[in-house]
């Protein structure tokens, strides 16, 4: 394949083929397809939140640091799935918080952890 349709090939995937339909469209397996696609992904990234280039660490990398990961994600909870969203109440300051991920954090912060633990080793 030429440089100018292994681009084609990238374009069309950005804009929601499948793999499956892009091998059936150009007469290849999905593993060629894959590894076309590979090929002519940039090594050099842009993150999303604060624009700074950086070096690809894999397929999916959006961020330089896992710092611009969590201040996107805390800025932007609506692309965060929903059904992992959870709410406690802080037993340390009574503060209600929303967390993502594990369902059994106990603490808003881990200066609260912290103090709640050393507390009851008095």
């Amino acid at each position: 394949m030429t440089p100018k349709e292994k681009n084609q090939l990238l374009e069309l995937r950005r804009n929601g083929w499948s793999i499956k339909r892009l091998a059936e469209f150009i007469h290849k397996t999905i593993p060629m397809i894959k590894k076309i696609l590979y090929s002519v992904r940039p090594d050099e990234i842009y993150c999303i939140e604060c624009g700074k280039p950086t070096k690809r660490r894999n397929v999916t990398s959006k961020f330089c640091s896992k710092e611009c990961k969590q201040k996107y994600y805390k800025e932007h909870p609506d692309y965060l799935k929903k059904k992992t969203m959870h709410t406690g109440i802080c037993p340390c300051c009574g503060k209600e918080f929303t967390y993502y991920g594990r369902s059994h954090q106990t603490y808003c912060s881990r200066s609260c952890a912290k103090k709640h633990y050393f507390a009851k080793l008095k």
